[in-house]
């Protein structure tokens, strides 16, 4: 079993380099100056929401799937059924909650992390309340993850999307995202590839924050009382295992415009300042590439991160040997032939990109000339 790095701080350019892409990480008391952090308790929470009506599930295992039984009840309720013995044995679980739709009171409480951007996509905030020994079954998220420890502790296990193949993902209808692993107890005749998996484990406890990458599996148990708040969100980023290399173009296209819609550049940066355009050519996504340029994109876009000089799109969409890039590139209006990076082209092509890249720049430069 693996540990997960855990850290005091981290910074946004450790974060992006490091995490963001990659692998999870444990930040120590990353919320202890939060105003939620010192103010949640049961009784502040029963006093802010009172005997407002909330949606629970519930059950006599303590294992909650997405589609377990749910009731409402009243908050001031739900706070006994999730802290006291029960004679029924069934547990009780407030699971993703929306604070925006559902627990306004809370929002003036609720600091985001500082680790997301203002230009990520955002979910609403979602509060998690119940006992000990609430479980929330291996599954995985589309989008990257914050956990947020409030109060009490939760031990979670992970897995890599790489080890996807050993966790028996569910063909149910709206259950894709759930193992069909008991982790708890693995049936490794049933499952009997279970055993090459994988598993890393940390457990977040209150004022720690917990950020788990888009399609990495999770297990996860209250190991007290809990009260715990989580983000998910989506970056506007060129990463791999975010199936971004097999979407069609056209869908590409309105997930970009969601966050151009929202105010960030076309010509967006990462982190690192590298433009998303330039990201997609050395990964070689040439749908991902012909969506930015189709929504209006530079094609003579500039990457400053190994020539002071600046390496234009086409230039390095010759050096990766792609011609469907280089011809997209063209396409939309690359004029690295109609200056003096034509020279600097025709030899790279000749060197290192190829007879058919060549072939491109010779027949875009007589279509010009």
């Amino acid at each position: 079993m693996e540990a997960i790095d855990t850290v005091n701080q981290l910074s946004q350019l450790e974060f992006h380099r490091s995490y963001i892409c990659d692998k999870p990480v444990v930040i120590k008391g990353g919320v202890k100056n939060s105003k939620m952090f010192n103010r949640w308790t049961l009784p502040y929470l029963q006093s802010k929401i009172g005997s407002r009506m909330v949606q629970v599930s519930y059950n006599k295992v303590g294992v909650f799937n997405y589609n377990a039984e749910r009731t409402k009840v009243p908050f001031d309720e739900l706070i006994a059924l999730a802290t006291s013995e029960r004679s029924d044995n069934k547990s009780y679980y407030l699971q993703q909650a929306s604070i925006v739709e559902h627990l306004p009171e809370l929002l003036e409480d609720v600091e985001r992390p500082g680790l997301i951007l203002d230009t990520d996509m955002v979910n609403d905030p979602y509060l998690w309340l119940g006992a000990a020994g609430c479980v929330s079954r291996l599954h995985f998220d589309n989008e990257d993850n914050f956990l947020i420890q409030i109060k009490g502790r939760k031990e979670v296990y992970l897995f890599s999307p790489a080890d996807t193949i050993y966790l028996y993902q569910s063909e149910k209808a709206g259950g894709t995202h759930m193992s069909e692993i008991d982790l708890d107890n693995i049936d490794h005749e049933r499952f009997p590839l279970a055993r090459h998996a994988r598993k890393y484990h940390c457990i977040v406890e209150a004022g720690d924050m917990l950020f788990i990458p888009h399609n990495w599996w999770h297990h996860v148990r209250s190991l007290d009382t809990s009260i715990s708040i989580n983000y998910w969100f989506t970056r506007f980023d060129v990463v791999d295992s975010s199936g971004l290399e097999s979407a069609g173009v056209q869908d590409l296209c309105g997930l970009i415009k969601q966050f151009v819609d929202r105010g960030a550049s076309i010509d967006h940066k990462d982190v690192d300042g590298e433009p998303l355009l330039l990201k997609a050519i050395r990964k070689g996504y040439a749908n991902v590439v012909e969506a930015f340029l189709t929504l209006g994109a530079d094609p003579n876009v500039k990457s400053y991160r190994s020539n002071p000089d600046g390496t234009s799109a086409l230039l390095l969409a010759i050096a990766n040997r792609n011609p469907e890039i280089v011809r997209l590139l063209l396409r939309f209006g690359a004029d690295d032939l109609q200056t003096s990076n034509r020279a600097a082209a025709f030899d790279l092509a000749k060197k290192q990109g190829g007879a058919q890249v060549a072939q491109l720049l010779e027949e875009s430069l007589l279509k010009t000339s």
